[in-house]
């Protein structure tokens, strides 16, 4: 099982775990790690929208957050993967 995988397997059972205590202590917990990811060189900002979507489950306005970061992150992804392919055209046609 790829990493990938696991992370996904593992999110959703706490998504839809029948413990709301749980899912909000886990939650939590993943939000203050992504924020301490931010000055401190360890696991990363990408527990911050992890955490949303685990309390998703249990507080509307972290669904709220969470959807709004999503199509933040999706359009940087879109921005950057047009800036590369571009690039990469630019690149070919000074190759050729």
């Amino acid at each position: 099982m790829t990493p990938r995988k696991k992370i996904t397997r593992g999110v959703h059972y706490f998504r839809n775990h029948p413990n709301s205590l749980l899912r909000i202590v886990v939650g939590a917990l993943l939000i203050l790690s992504g924020i301490a990811g931010i000055v401190l060189p360890i696991l990363g900002i990408w527990l911050i929208p992890l955490g949303l979507f685990i309390l998703a489950a249990d507080f509307p306005w972290a669904h709220r957050l969470h959807v709004r970061l999503s199509g933040y992150g999706r359009t940087a992804l879109n921005k950057i993967r047009s800036f590369r392919n571009k690039t990469d055209s630019d690149a070919k046609q000074h190759l050729d």
